[in-house]
């Protein structure tokens, strides 16, 4: 057989849409991927012995079997079994689950379930901290600086929370006078980098009066 005939029986299909795996030796070409489709197609039913049809719950395909099965292969078995388990863990923790207070807004929100590390913010709060420190790490690049990956939360524990600038006690809470901020000792205009060493807490008042200017001292995070 030619391959360019060999090519053109391999690309048949199924009325179904499943392709059909042609032979490579010259005999009688397959027109039906299963024997149900083939009864299908002749309109004939099913006469086989204890065989009966069935819809698989998982991937709504028909199959035969001869006693009544739910799903029609170990593959989509293990699928629903695992969609399973995961509703039972997460109607479990919507039980268990205890409210918790946000250091952002001081709102109770409920940690999702899947969420294994341990939740400080709500969502609204934690993406607003993610964008805070996304924008200090571009603004960085921009000005070709050294890049470190610098936590917020571990500056404001080592500075035991209080402003580097006025000795002020901060507050997580945004957008208030004395809201803890990322303060950089040696701004990043001034060719200051972003790192640990570099940074510091300030409150918000401070951190606006105090601009692009060079004020605090630098310390050694370790």
């Amino acid at each position: 057989m030619a391959n360019a005939d060999y090519k053109r029986l391999v690309s048949i299909s199924c009325a179904c849409g499943e392709p059909i795996a042609q032979p490579r030796t010259v005999g009688r070409r397959r027109k039906h991927c299963s024997d149900y489709c083939k009864d299908k197609a002749a309109n004939r039913v099913l006469r086989r012995a204890g065989v009966r049809e069935f819809v698989c719950a998982g991937c709504g395909k028909h199959f035969d079997a001869a006693i009544k099965s739910t799903y029609c292969g170990s593959k989509c078995r293990a699928a629903a079994s695992s969609v399973k388990r995961k509703e039972l863990a997460r109607a479990t923790h919507n039980k268990t689950v205890k409210p918790i207070t946000c250091l952002g807004c001081g709102a109770l929100f409920s940690p999702l379930y899947g969420y294994f590390t341990r939740a400080t913010h709500c969502s609204v709060c934690a993406e607003a901290t993610a964008a805070t420190a996304a924008s200090a790490r571009r603004r960085a690049r921009l000005r070709s600086a050294a890049l470190e990956v610098v936590d917020r939360l571990v500056v404001f524990a080592r500075d035991k929370w209080r402003c580097a600038l006025c000795g002020v006690r901060t507050i997580e809470r945004p957008y208030m006078p004395n809201s803890a901020e990322l303060d950089h000792i040696v701004p990043l205009a001034l060719g200051g980098v972003h790192s640990y060493a570099n940074t510091q807490c300030a409150c918000r008042r401070c951190n606006g009066a105090k601009g692009a200017k060079a004020k605090g001292q630098t310390l050694l995070f370790g």
